[in-house]
């Protein structure tokens, strides 16, 4: 029998060798954990990724486009791995190439062989796509035609599927 640690958050018992609660999602060892539920999640990105734009803008001369989401990316990833909600990890953000974002999430609690991706994604699009409609911040994509996908992996690593939403799915 593999050796185990309790959560501090939730009392659940998880394997020692994990890095996440496998019950809650808390990340052991870490002084922080961010436990929103997904609204709020997608909330916090969306914002943190408008206000960089928004005082880069006011305050300094903008290179490239691909320059700036380099720059936001290489500050999200600061924070990261962060949980959005007790389902859902933010691993990383990287930049691809012509003007395209991705988060990188694992869905922590979901592995690809227990998990129809078809129905999965088809109620995660519409949400993500309406809250990026609402969100006057994303102007600036908008206006600069930014791609953002939406990359999900399971608890095991293997990947789920990708949104992609090219900005005039979200003007």
């Amino acid at each position: 029998m593999k050796n185990t640690v309790t959560c501090k958050k939730c009392n659940a018992q998880s394997t020692a060798d994990a890095k996440f609660c496998s019950n809650c999602g808390y990340e052991f060892n870490s002084k922080k954990i961010f436990n929103k539920n997904k609204k709020n999640g997608i909330t916090f990105v969306i914002a943190f990724f408008s206000i960089y734009f928004i005082v880069k803008l006011l305050f300094f001369n903008a290179p490239s486009i691909n320059r700036e989401l380099l720059q936001i990316a290489d500050e999200m990833n600061k924070m990261c791995p962060v949980m959005i909600n007790r389902d859902t990890r933010l691993d990383n953000t990287i930049v691809k190439p012509d003007n395209v974002f991705q988060y990188n999430y694992t869905l922590v609690n979901m592995s690809k062989d227990n998990v129809d991706t078809a129905e999965l994604k088809s109620i995660f699009e519409p949400n993500i796509v309406n809250s990026l409609k609402g969100s006057p911040e994303m102007q600036y994509q908008r206006n600069n035609n930014v791609t953002l996908n939406y990359s999900y992996k399971d608890k095991n690593g293997y990947q789920l599927f990708i949104l992609s939403i090219s900005a005039d799915r979200y003007k």
